[in-house]
């Protein structure tokens, strides 16, 4: 189990009650932890569920850009567009430091109440 306290810190999460919070907290599958430098999504994958980052700091690259176009700290949602519309990823995101995500899919949102 995770500890729901940090999901207090997000936005994201402001409006859900604590139960709701614990609930999502027990979801340990959900949670991701990412060492620096690795690649959290690659652009054109097809995978099809979306992050929360809610720890370190990661970048977002974009084809054929070899510099950042956007720089995500904690609260930050990113992979929304691929999960609504199930088309591929379209920007690569790479850990800048040990970050830790809460990943949802389809799979995991049907398990929440």
């Amino acid at each position: 189990m995770f500890d729901a306290r940090l999901l207090d810190k997000i936005k994201f999460f402001s409006d859900l009650s604590q139960s709701a919070k614990k609930e999502i907290s027990m979801l340990d599958s959900a949670f991701k932890k990412f060492p620096s430098e690795s690649t959290v999504v690659s652009e054109g994958d097809e995978t099809y569920s979306f992050f929360v980052l809610l720890q370190g700091m990661a970048s977002v690259y974009k084809k054929p850009n070899i510099n950042p176009i956007n720089e995500l700290k904690p609260g930050a949602v990113f992979g929304e567009a691929a999960f609504l519309t199930e088309k591929p990823r379209m920007a690569t995101v790479i850990a800048m430091d040990t970050c830790i995500f809460l990943e949802f899919d389809r799979k995991i949102l049907n398990q929440l109440s």
